[in-house]
């Protein structure tokens, strides 16, 4: 919205660092961030590279202890976005804003939920970092997606890195009948760099949860091969 929509000559980094101008909103990093100048955020790189940005404490314990201020909050957010976006932008029916919330829910549940099934640690690679107690750079990746059907449920995911998670969705590895992965025949690259390549993980098995019930189904790594896996 912000790339579409926004004044020319900014950039949703920017946004990002100002909103914390409301007093609601904060920007953690490992780094030092030091804007430009006033009112200017920090370098672009140094903002994607290493940080972080979210509600404060105080609101975040508040919204997630009440029900009815995060849907008051919602229908505030999309009544305004009705009255203040360029004709062309979806925004979703206030009467919709249950379903909103309904669906943050489940997703943090799910999110939660895999990571410590999963042990926090990628199923390619075996990345695991963690700081102040919370995962960096992995991601309960869903099998079926959301977007096309899948259940943001147990069964529907399990833990990768953001790399090995983005080259999962593209469809340049899967899994097969014996939950081994499989890399895609048109997988190519430059051999620069440190990292190991995807071909040395080839065959590698999906690995199972502490709880039975959040072990990945068949039939989600059947429709990932059949209609993602190139």
């Amino acid at each position: 919205m912000l790339d579409a929509y926004g004044t020319p000559g900014t950039s949703p980094v920017h946004a990002f660092w100002r909103l914390q101008n409301d007093g609601i909103w904060e920007v953690a990093s490992s780094e030092e961030l030091v804007p430009f100048s006033t009112g200017k955020e920090p370098p672009l790189a140094a903002m994607r590279a290493d940080a972080s940005g979210g509600f404060t404490t105080a609101l975040y314990d508040e919204l997630i202890a009440s029900e009815e201020l995060r849907e008051a909050v919602v229908e505030q957010l999309i009544a305004q976005l009705r009255n203040t976006v360029e004709p062309g932008l979806y925004v979703p029916r206030v009467s919709r804003s249950r379903e909103a919330v309904s669906r943050l829910r489940r997703h943090a549940a799910f999110r939660i939920g895999v990571m410590a099934q999963f042990d926090a640690r990628c199923a390619v690679c075996d990345w695991q970092v963690t700081e102040r107690g919370r995962p960096v750079g992995l991601a309960s990746a869903h099998v079926h997606p959301l977007e096309k059907g899948g259940p943001d449920a147990p069964g529907n995911g399990f833990v990768l890195c953001w790399l090995h998670h983005a080259v999962f969705d593209t469809g340049l590895f899967a899994y097969d009948e014996e939950r081994r992965m499989v890399v895609a025949d048109s997988w190519q690259e430059d051999a620069r760099g440190s990292m190991p390549s995807l071909r040395d993980y080839a065959g590698k098995v999906l690995p199972e949860p502490k709880d039975p019930r959040w072990r990945v189904h068949d039939t989600h790594l059947a429709w990932h091969r059949d209609h993602v896996f190139r």
